[in-house]
Protein backbone atom coordinates (compact mmCIF):
# COMPACT_ATOMS: atom_id res chain seq x y z
CA UNK A 1 0.00 0.00 0.00
CA UNK A 2 1.44 3.42 -1.19
CA UNK A 3 1.65 6.02 1.40
CA UNK A 4 -0.74 8.64 0.69
CA UNK A 5 0.49 12.44 2.70
CA UNK A 6 -2.56 13.99 0.97
CA UNK A 7 -4.92 11.02 2.80
CA UNK A 8 -3.37 12.09 6.39
CA UNK A 9 -3.52 15.71 6.02
CA UNK A 10 -6.95 15.17 5.82
CA UNK A 11 -7.48 12.89 8.15
CA UNK A 12 -5.53 15.29 10.10
CA UNK A 13 -8.07 18.39 10.04
CA UNK A 14 -11.47 16.09 10.48
CA UNK A 15 -12.82 17.40 13.72
CA UNK A 16 -9.65 18.78 14.93
CA UNK A 17 -11.47 20.99 17.14
CA UNK A 18 -12.07 18.55 18.95
CA UNK A 19 -9.30 16.53 19.02
CA UNK A 20 -7.23 16.89 21.87
CA UNK A 21 -2.83 17.43 21.83
CA UNK A 22 -0.26 13.75 22.16
CA UNK A 23 2.48 14.67 24.54
CA UNK A 24 4.86 12.23 23.22
CA UNK A 25 5.12 9.77 20.42
CA UNK A 26 8.09 7.36 20.55
CA UNK A 27 8.94 6.29 16.64
CA UNK A 28 10.92 3.08 16.56
CA UNK A 29 12.29 2.98 12.70
CA UNK A 30 13.55 -0.50 11.62
CA UNK A 31 12.31 -1.83 14.68
CA UNK A 32 12.82 -5.54 14.56
CA UNK A 33 16.38 -4.99 13.10
CA UNK A 34 17.07 -2.88 16.06
CA UNK A 35 15.66 -5.76 18.59
CA UNK A 36 18.36 -8.08 17.08
CA UNK A 37 21.13 -5.66 17.45
CA UNK A 38 19.72 -4.56 21.18
CA UNK A 39 19.89 -0.85 20.17
CA UNK A 40 15.69 -1.23 20.89
CA UNK A 41 14.85 2.00 22.97
CA UNK A 42 11.27 2.49 22.65
CA UNK A 43 10.61 0.29 25.41
CA UNK A 44 12.90 1.41 27.94
CA UNK A 45 11.95 5.09 27.42
CA UNK A 46 8.21 4.10 27.79
CA UNK A 47 8.74 2.95 31.04
CA UNK A 48 10.57 5.75 32.43
CA UNK A 49 7.89 8.05 30.92
CA UNK A 50 5.16 6.36 32.30
CA UNK A 51 6.10 6.80 36.20
CA UNK A 52 5.98 10.87 35.62
CA UNK A 53 3.53 12.14 38.06
CA UNK A 54 1.81 13.86 35.72
CA UNK A 55 -1.55 13.16 33.01
CA UNK A 56 1.14 12.25 30.24
CA UNK A 57 -0.46 10.96 26.68
CA UNK A 58 2.35 8.72 25.29
CA UNK A 59 1.80 6.70 21.70
CA UNK A 60 4.53 4.09 20.97
CA UNK A 61 5.22 3.05 17.17
CA UNK A 62 7.15 0.77 16.06
CA UNK A 63 7.94 0.32 12.47
CA UNK A 64 8.98 -2.59 10.28
CA UNK A 65 8.06 -1.53 6.86
CA UNK A 66 6.43 1.63 4.75
CA UNK A 67 2.79 0.29 5.85
CA UNK A 68 3.52 0.63 9.17
CA UNK A 69 4.66 4.33 8.36
CA UNK A 70 2.13 5.31 7.14
CA UNK A 71 -0.53 3.63 9.19
CA UNK A 72 0.82 5.17 12.80
CA UNK A 73 0.91 8.23 11.43
CA UNK A 74 -2.61 7.97 9.88
CA UNK A 75 -3.68 6.79 13.60
CA UNK A 76 -2.09 9.54 15.22
CA UNK A 77 -3.81 12.15 13.41
CA UNK A 78 -6.93 10.75 13.87
CA UNK A 79 -6.61 10.82 17.21
CA UNK A 80 -4.80 14.28 18.32
CA UNK A 81 -5.09 17.70 17.03
CA UNK A 82 -0.92 17.95 17.00
CA UNK A 83 2.21 16.18 18.54
CA UNK A 84 4.14 18.18 21.32
CA UNK A 85 7.53 16.09 21.68
CA UNK A 86 8.64 13.10 19.15
CA UNK A 87 11.30 10.68 19.48
CA UNK A 88 12.81 9.08 16.75
CA UNK A 89 15.45 5.83 16.79
CA UNK A 90 16.99 4.15 14.25
CA UNK A 91 19.66 4.23 12.25
CA UNK A 92 20.71 6.87 9.91
CA UNK A 93 23.34 9.58 9.17
CA UNK A 94 23.09 13.60 8.12
CA UNK A 95 21.45 12.49 4.46
CA UNK A 96 18.84 9.88 5.27
CA UNK A 97 17.23 7.89 8.00
CA UNK A 98 16.18 4.35 7.60
CA UNK A 99 12.29 4.65 8.27
CA UNK A 100 11.79 0.33 7.32
CA UNK A 101 13.65 -2.51 5.62
CA UNK A 102 14.14 -1.03 2.16
CA UNK A 103 12.92 1.89 3.04
CA UNK A 104 15.13 5.01 3.68
CA UNK A 105 13.88 8.44 3.54
CA UNK A 106 16.00 12.13 2.99
CA UNK A 107 15.56 14.28 6.30
CA UNK A 108 13.37 16.71 3.83
CA UNK A 109 10.71 13.72 3.03
CA UNK A 110 11.10 12.75 6.50
CA UNK A 111 10.67 15.97 8.38
CA UNK A 112 7.32 17.27 5.72
CA UNK A 113 5.17 13.51 7.28
CA UNK A 114 6.43 15.25 10.81
CA UNK A 115 5.69 18.65 10.09
CA UNK A 116 1.43 17.73 10.04
CA UNK A 117 1.43 17.16 14.01
CA UNK A 118 3.55 20.21 14.57
CA UNK A 119 5.94 19.21 17.03
CA UNK A 120 7.40 21.63 19.51
CA UNK A 121 10.80 19.52 20.21
CA UNK A 122 12.42 16.42 18.56
CA UNK A 123 14.84 13.69 20.28
CA UNK A 124 16.49 11.96 17.59
CA UNK A 125 18.39 8.75 18.93
CA UNK A 126 20.55 8.17 15.82
CA UNK A 127 23.67 8.39 14.29
CA UNK A 128 24.51 12.03 12.95
CA UNK A 129 21.30 13.02 13.20
CA UNK A 130 23.02 16.03 15.18
CA UNK A 131 24.83 17.22 11.98
CA UNK A 132 23.55 20.72 10.43
CA UNK A 133 22.43 19.41 7.47
CA UNK A 134 20.02 17.48 8.92
CA UNK A 135 18.24 19.45 11.92
CA UNK A 136 18.64 22.68 9.33
CA UNK A 137 16.38 20.73 7.04
CA UNK A 138 14.33 19.50 10.00
CA UNK A 139 13.79 23.08 11.03
CA UNK A 140 13.05 24.56 7.41
CA UNK A 141 10.59 22.14 7.23
CA UNK A 142 8.49 22.28 10.52
CA UNK A 143 7.50 25.69 11.50
CA UNK A 144 6.70 24.71 15.22
CA UNK A 145 9.88 23.38 15.78
CA UNK A 146 11.75 25.14 18.24
CA UNK A 147 14.51 22.46 19.49
CA UNK A 148 16.37 19.47 18.48
CA UNK A 149 18.18 17.06 20.44
CA UNK A 150 20.71 14.71 19.07
CA UNK A 151 23.85 13.62 18.42
CA UNK A 152 26.84 14.62 15.53
CA UNK A 153 28.52 11.59 15.85
CA UNK A 154 28.16 8.34 15.33
CA UNK A 155 26.90 6.53 19.10
CA UNK A 156 26.20 3.75 20.77
CA UNK A 157 22.63 2.84 23.12
CA UNK A 158 25.08 3.67 26.15
CA UNK A 159 26.01 6.89 25.01
CA UNK A 160 22.18 8.40 24.91
CA UNK A 161 21.60 7.20 28.36
CA UNK A 162 20.24 10.79 29.41
CA UNK A 163 17.34 10.47 27.31
CA UNK A 164 15.14 9.51 29.61
CA UNK A 165 15.93 12.08 32.34
CA UNK A 166 15.53 14.70 29.23
CA UNK A 167 12.43 13.74 27.99
CA UNK A 168 10.92 13.21 31.03
CA UNK A 169 12.21 16.89 32.17
CA UNK A 170 10.52 18.20 28.77
CA UNK A 171 7.72 16.87 29.77
CA UNK A 172 7.50 18.17 33.20
CA UNK A 173 8.53 21.31 32.60
CA UNK A 174 6.90 24.01 30.22
CA UNK A 175 10.28 26.30 29.93
CA UNK A 176 13.19 24.62 30.23
CA UNK A 177 16.26 25.85 32.17
CA UNK A 178 19.32 25.81 29.33
CA UNK A 179 21.67 25.47 32.59
CA UNK A 180 19.95 22.18 34.03
CA UNK A 181 20.13 20.94 30.21
CA UNK A 182 23.84 21.87 29.97
CA UNK A 183 24.69 19.92 33.29
CA UNK A 184 22.58 17.16 31.98
CA UNK A 185 24.62 16.91 28.73
CA UNK A 186 27.71 17.74 30.94
CA UNK A 187 26.80 14.47 33.26
CA UNK A 188 26.48 12.07 30.19
CA UNK A 189 29.17 13.26 28.66
CA UNK A 190 31.25 12.27 30.99
CA UNK A 191 29.07 9.21 31.86
CA UNK A 192 28.95 7.53 28.73
CA UNK A 193 31.16 9.57 26.14
CA UNK A 194 28.07 10.55 24.26
CA UNK A 195 27.51 14.17 22.80
CA UNK A 196 23.73 15.21 22.61
CA UNK A 197 23.62 18.67 21.47
CA UNK A 198 20.79 21.11 22.06
CA UNK A 199 19.64 22.62 18.48
CA UNK A 200 17.85 25.31 17.52
CA UNK A 201 16.81 27.79 14.43
CA UNK A 202 19.97 30.03 15.82
CA UNK A 203 22.48 27.40 16.83
CA UNK A 204 24.98 28.87 19.66
CA UNK A 205 28.65 28.77 18.17
CA UNK A 206 29.47 25.45 20.41
CA UNK A 207 27.06 23.57 18.76
CA UNK A 208 28.20 24.65 15.03
CA UNK A 209 31.71 23.71 15.41
CA UNK A 210 30.78 20.15 17.07
CA UNK A 211 28.74 19.77 13.92
CA UNK A 212 31.64 20.39 11.69
CA UNK A 213 33.74 17.85 13.63
CA UNK A 214 31.11 15.66 13.08
CA UNK A 215 30.72 15.68 9.77
CA UNK A 216 35.08 15.28 9.30
CA UNK A 217 34.10 11.91 11.15
CA UNK A 218 31.97 10.47 9.27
Amino acid sequence: MPVNKTSLAKRQTTKVSKLKPLSLLILECDAQKLQRQSLSFAGDLFKVVSLLPAKITVEVGLINSKEDFSKILIVCSEKYSSIKNIVVIGHSNRALICVAPNFDLEWKVFARWLSHFKPQKIALIACEAGQFLSTRTLFDEIPKLTKIYASPFKTTKQQFEAIPLLISYLLLTSKQDNDTILLGQAINFFRTGGVILQCTRRNPEGNQILQFLGSLLE
